[in-house]
């Protein structure tokens, strides 16, 4: 960031498919990090429809947040993934690797909500 740009000056666009305040690991970094950066920043949070309760319960602090539905992709990989893993507390690499095409389809969902105002230069780079 250039020295003379102020931080609350700045628009930031934050994909978050995993943001959370009730879930561990990454999706409880990806709400506490978004909310901070929120206290700085014009701040879009972009996040799944399935963190749409919790987020509405404790909010996100001064940050935007855009739900996108993606759940006709993710819910039946998801599913796949279980069965594959033989139960829901063993396989971890199964599961890590068979998340990939939701995550590629939240990000193309994404990209196709915001690719107007990306090339219009509403959010910073």
């Amino acid at each position: 960031m250039p020295q003379d740009t102020d931080p609350a000056d700045l628009n930031v666009l934050i994909l978050a498919d995993l943001c959370n305040p009730d879930w561990p690991s990454l999706p409880v970094v990806g709400y506490k990090y978004a909310k901070a950066i929120a206290d700085y920043a014009d701040v879009t949070v972009v996040t799944q429809i399935r963190n749409k309760p919790n987020l509405d319960r404790d909010g996100l602090g001064k940050a935007n947040v855009v739900y996108l539905d993606t759940e006709k992709i993710a819910v039946p990989i998801y599913k796949a993934a279980q069965f594959l893993r033989g139960g829901s507390d063993k396989g971890w690499t199964v599961q890590m690797a068979m998340n990939y095409p939701s995550y590629l389809a939240f990000g193309w969902f994404a990209l196709r909500e915001f690719q107007s105002s990306l090339k219009s230069g509403k959010f910073d780079k």
